[in-house]
């Protein structure tokens, strides 16, 4: 309950510093979203904390591309399954998953340093639906994208 309290917070704090001295080149992503404070609201303003959702990375890292079903419950994620097989994923792995605050507050903390964000949202619930980041343009591989197909929003 106390991220639900301090991310608008630090979210008002990042977009009136959010544009800062190019460290990369001239084509650094200087703009904050202002979208991204619009969906934050939407998703906050309908308090959802127990919910599941169907969540892809994509990165050059294990896993890539393979779809999972997170189930968060009272805003922590309990359980990880593979979606094709609904095998839950090793215990030490799901520490490799997060809430929906969880990636919003990514999504903020990136925006202050990457080279490039582009993000899509979920027009319904306000959650980040697409998001590709690229931290530095002059490192090969870093980057990262994750994408939210299905959001389940569940009683408490």
């Amino acid at each position: 309950m106390i991220l639900k309290t301090i991310l608008p917070i630090a979210l008002a704090a990042t977009l009136t510093t959010a544009v800062s001295a190019d460290p990369w080149s001239d084509d650094f992503t200087k703009e904050f979203k202002p979208e991204v404070a619009t969906y934050l609201s939407k998703w906050y303003e309908d308090n959802y904390s127990n919910y599941s959702y169907t969540y892809r990375k994509f990165c050059f890292c294990p896993d890539s591309g393979k779809s999972f079903t997170v189930d968060v419950r009272d805003n922590e994620v309990k359980k990880v399954t593979y979606t094709d097989t609904n095998e839950s994923v090793p215990e030490s792995y799901m520490r490799t998953f997060d809430t929906i605050d969880g990636l919003f507050a990514y999504l903020v903390k990136a925006n202050k340093s990457a080279h490039k964000i582009n993000v899509q949202f979920n027009e319904r619930f306000g959650n980040p639906s697409s998001v590709y980041i690229d931290h530095d343009p002059r490192i090969a591989d870093e980057e990262t994208a994750y994408s939210i197909d299905q959001i389940y929003v569940m009683l408490p």
